[in-house]
């Protein structure tokens, strides 16, 4: 795969991001919260994540000695696992700021990429 198709498959997908949540924000009225790095609703909901990087850190350990070319994949599917735990703790525990509505598009959005990864590259 030569440089040039991997850039014109990634920047569609990078301005899609960036273009949906400035869009989401502006039609909702969603204000950005002033971080620099995630910050967890609470304790189970870091606990989870902490738990999934375990997971993710092991089976792709495992999986890429045993299968090599499952390593590129494992990446994607533990970032639409991640944005789904991060999409229903902050829909469960923390509604008001409407921050689960940008993080569940966004776990949509991540779940058609790689589907599409799996099918183009």
């Amino acid at each position: 795969m030569d440089f040039k198709r991997l850039l014109l498959f990634f920047i569609p997908w990078l301005l899609y991001f960036f273009l949906s949540e400035y869009i989401l924000r502006k039609k909702l009225h969603i204000k950005k919260q002033n971080r620099w790095i995630y910050r967890s609703v609470n304790n189970t909901h870091k606990m989870a994540e902490i738990g999934l990087i375990i997971v993710f850190i092991l089976t792709n350990s495992i999986l890429g000695w045993f299968f090599p070319s499952t390593f590129k994949y494992g990446l994607f599917i533990f970032l639409c696992a991640l944005y789904a735990i991060r999409s229903f703790m902050e829909w469960k525990y923390d509604r008001p700021t409407r921050e689960y509505i940008i993080t569940f598009w966004s776990f949509c959005g991540m779940c058609v990429f790689t589907v599409s990864t799996f099918i183009f590259l």
